[in-house]
């Protein structure tokens, strides 16, 4: 267990890294650019977020899974190879198709974002980031979370560095963003394509290929259904709100994925260890460890992002992008379910069972775009909030009744649930909104966040001791003592 903390510690610096100059970055960014051109981003990534999971044919999955069943260097090479090839050639495919078809589709829609340049830029881009899919998988079978990190943190920092100068110095606007991604991307292309090259061997296996397709179509419809949960909401609140209201939900939703990024760091470490570990006698007593600590953790920083999101975003931000911190209590409730499938989700493919994510993704992505459909024209963005949290409720819902092994424990998360929602509304509704100096409002936040964490310690029966030994006490020895190999 202390290895996959000290992993995650460094996969969370991966992800906080970028994070931190995403954050670090908005008051610069919301000077020069207005709600409306993040408006315009938020769209454009959205469909780059489903052509770059569409593109991965979600054999990146397969590669993780079935690396461990391989014994030699020259079939575990060979299979790193054989995914590469697939998965590159696919992308092409999709590139091509893309501008083919794009400019006729664009119009036929009437969109209120030009396919060129901002959507011909975000297919490119697109193209150049499906290149990092295996390298960094690559890092992760071979439990290399440093080397990860690097990868990460300078394709995803360095962007922003050339943005801001594009911003600042020559004044291209919203531009600066497209034009700043695609030179970082052109700039990686190479070393990716030498990491890939080094750790593959590219002797095509028609049998492994149709093995890995197997393996991966069954989970293609729940990650197409995934993907249409995730950007459903932009594309209908596209039809019934300004680009300016697009922009101050993606700038909550921005916040929100603050808490996101430890959970993906905390998946990244833990979904290699799950399937290592499947089928093993302390199986069950290695999830319910996992799920205690994961989801103490979760709520705690759920808590303090949500009661602190109004001063959070008045320091990061200005304008109109500070109404935002009304939905960032709502979309973090989406946020800790997301991170309560990712433990399910994982126990489900470890048990084989890809047929089980793609209903309940499915059925997810269906409540979420019928949910969106009927509350966006009535509510506007809180309904695209609201039909998040339920889509994710509904594939956890399922997802726990179809695994076998059910992690011990999930009773505590509705009550964390229930603690989280209560203060998180009175915070919101009332604090905020008192006629007190500002000061006593940050100390009347602070006593409810800690109210929180000690009943979330009470709650999941973490003893201060257990908290010491299996938390902080090897996360600040392993930073004090520096990130090794």
């Amino acid at each position: 267990m202390h290895k996959l903390i000290k992993s995650t510690v460094v996969y969370t610096l991966g992800e906080l890294i970028p994070r931190l100059f995403s954050f670090a970055f908005l008051p610069i960014f919301t000077t020069y650019l207005s709600s409306s051109d993040y408006g315009i981003m938020s769209y454009t990534n959205s469909i780059m977020l489903f052509l770059y999971v569409l593109a991965c044919l979600a054999l990146n999955s397969f590669l993780l899974r079935k690396y461990y069943e391989f014994k030699t260097e020259y079939d575990r090479k060979r299979l790193i190879g054989n995914v590469s090839i697939v998965i590159i050639i696919f992308n092409v495919l999709i590139l091509a198709l893309a501008f083919l078809i794009g400019p006729q589709l664009s119009k036929y829609a009437d969109l209120k974002v030009d396919f060129f340049p901002y959507f011909s830029l975000s297919i490119l881009i697109n193209f150049l980031e499906v290149f990092a899919i295996v390298p960094l998988v690559i890092f992760r079978i071979m439990e290399k979370p440093t080397q990860y990190v690097l990868l990460n943190v300078g394709k995803n920092v360095l962007p922003y560095l050339i943005i801001y100068y594009l911003l600042a110095y020559h004044h291209w606007g919203l531009m600066s963003f497209y034009y700043g991604r695609l030179f970082v991307n052109i700039l990686f292309l190479i070393p990716l394509v030498y990491i890939t090259y080094k750790h593959a061997i590219f002797d095509l296996s028609i049998s492994l290929i149709k093995e890995g397709l197997k393996f991966s179509m069954p989970l293609m419809p729940g990650t197409i259904a995934y993907l249409l949960m995730s950007i459903s909401d932009r594309i209908i609140m596209e039809r019934y709100i300004s680009l300016s209201m697009i922009g101050i939900y993606s700038i909550a939703f921005t916040l929100a994925l603050g808490l996101g990024m430890f959970i993906q760091s905390g998946y990244r470490a833990f979904e290699p260890e799950i399937f290592k570990k499947y089928g093993e006698e302390d199986f069950s007593n290695f999830i319910e460890g996992l799920h205690r600590i994961f989801m103490f953790i979760v709520f705690s920083m759920a808590i303090a992002i949500s009661i602190f999101s109004k001063e959070i975003l008045q320091i990061l931000t200005n304008g109109d992008f500070v109404n935002g911190h009304t939905l960032v209590p709502i979309l973090i409730i989406g946020i800790i379910l997301t991170a309560e499938n990712a433990i399910l989700g994982s126990i489900a493919i470890a048990e084989k069972n890809t047929k089980l994510s793609m209903y309940s993704t499915l059925v997810g992505a269906m409540f979420s775009i019928a949910i969106n459909i009927i509350l966006i024209p009535y509510i506007g963005y809180f309904g695209a909030a609201i039909a998040y949290v339920v889509s994710f409720l509904v594939m956890n819902l399922i997802t726990f009744r179809g695994i076998k092994n059910k992690p011990n424990g999930v009773n505590y998360d509705l009550f964390a649930f229930l603690t989280y929602s209560i203060l998180s509304a009175i915070t919101t509704i009332y604090i905020t909104h008192l006629p007190w100096h500002m000061a006593y409002i940050i100390i009347s936040k602070t006593i409810i966040m800690m109210f929180s964490i000690i009943l979330f310690i009470k709650l999941y029966k973490f003893s201060f001791r257990e908290i010491n030994n299996i938390v902080i006490r090897p996360i600040s020895k392993y930073i004090l003592t520096g990130i090794h190999r």
